[in-house]
């Protein structure tokens, strides 16, 4: 998934912050922020509005089109 987030980083960067997380702890466990939004497959990506509110949520690899189209939907023109 990095290769695809870091091409929609570089188109799509002035106008949105990505927040890449690791998927678990050291130990194996979910990380905070992994268990603070619910994740319980890996990978999970996720558009999430500036007040947090959650726009929408893949489970599973998503591919750069699907995720271009997501934000042209959600970002203002």
């Amino acid at each position: 998934m990095k290769p695809v987030v870091d091409g929609l980083e570089r188109t799509h960067g002035d106008r949105v912050d990505f927040v890449m997380h690791a998927n678990l702890d050291q130990d194996g466990t979910a990380s905070d922020l992994a268990r603070a939004r619910g994740v319980t497959a890996v990978p999970t990506s996720m558009l999430v509005a500036p007040d947090g509110t959650e726009l929408k949520r893949w489970v599973g690899v998503v591919s750069e089109a699907e995720l271009r189209n997501a934000f042209e939907e959600a970002l203002p023109r």
